[in-house]
């Protein structure tokens, strides 16, 4: 091959070989566009480090708290120091390479990593959602999937989506605590899968992962509100697509979630329950220009254009 840029995401550990892709690109000194989807290109072995309030990634990594809890666990030896060490060396050898987050909370991280050289450029451009899909629904789509899952036209729901839900994680106890002291006239709708031994009350509406999304869709239509309790987001699309359905964002003020939401909705701090509850019954938005905000902001065409300006700007 012979390429005029290659384009890098998310190379995590254990299915690329590192040492054959950077000889290759020192070797033919070609372009490069890095496009940060999480934090693991500028850590030792993490893709989050929010969670464990970890910044050793800014000086050098080592005694890792995420060791045995990484997408690649390691059972015996902290390779994290060495790997970030590395991945220095690789790319500082790259002439010509620009780092693209995907939110403004990334690249700021970015710029203090080992990303941060005169060689490269750092910025971002969003992630996007196709508003074909992700828009307000009709009646008569919305009652449908109201039918599918017996949801009572009597009753106000709120929405959570994530991709696996596990009783391990903060966003399960979040959820749970919650589901707790809601309102008596809300009812809360849990979309996404299960790791094993996860369980949810009884009370809540379970929807194991959808593979159509306009059907999810109509579930944000559904729903008033949508809550996002991950603390760990360098973007977090499901926002984005509630937003796009006329539903209220209510995240946390951590990483990039609030930054997607964009002034829309309400911003709690960090595991603040009762926060989200008061969020509920007190908040009230400007859906037409929250749905605005998502066309101008996480249009598909749009971004991809800036992508494509990139390449032009510097293929050789």
């Amino acid at each position: 091959f012979n390429p005029d840029i290659i384009h890098l995401h998310s190379l995590h550990t254990n299915y690329i070989n590192y040492p054959l892709l950077y000889n290759y690109i020192h070797k033919t000194n070609l372009p490069v566009v890095m496009t940060l989807h999480d934090c693991y290109n500028f850590t030792g072995q993490c893709e989050h480090y929010v969670g464990v309030n970890c910044d050793k990634f800014k000086q050098n990594c080592g005694s890792c708290p995420f060791l045995h809890k990484t997408i690649a666990p390691s059972l015996i030896f902290d390779w994290s120091r060495w790997l970030l060490t590395k991945k220095k060396q690789w790319y500082e050898r790259i002439n010509n390479m620009t780092i693209i987050a995907v939110s403004k909370w990334l690249e700021g991280e970015a710029t203090q990593s080992i990303l941060a050289s005169k060689n490269h450029k750092i910025s971002y451009i969003y992630n996007w959602i196709d508003t074909e899909i992700f828009y307000p629904r009709h009646v008569e789509e919305v009652q449908r999937v109201r039918d599918k899952y017996s949801l009572n036209d009597d009753i106000r729901y709120i929405i959570a989506v994530a991709a696996k839900w596990d009783i391990h994680t903060s966003k399960y106890d979040d959820i749970i605590q919650l589901y707790n002291i809601l309102p008596k006239n809300y009812k809360l709708i849990v979309v996404g899968g299960n790791t094993p031994n996860t369980e949810f009350p009884d009370g809540i509406v379970r929807i194991n992962y959808t593979k159509d999304p306009n059907e999810l869709a109509c579930l944000y239509t559904i729903a008033d509100a949508y809550v996002h309790v991950s603390i760990c987001e360098t973007f977090g699309k499901v926002i984005a697509e509630a937003m796009a359905c006329g539903t209220t964002p209510i995240v946390y003020t951590s990483t990039a979630c609030s930054e997607v939401a964009g002034g829309f909705g309400v911003s709690v701090k960090p595991h603040d329950i009762e926060g989200i509850v008061k969020a509920l019954i007190s908040s009230s938005i400007d859906t037409v220009s929250m749905i605005e905000y998502v066309r101008e902001n996480y249009n598909k065409q749009i971004n991809l254009n800036k992508y494509l300006e990139v390449y032009y700007s510097i293929r050789l």
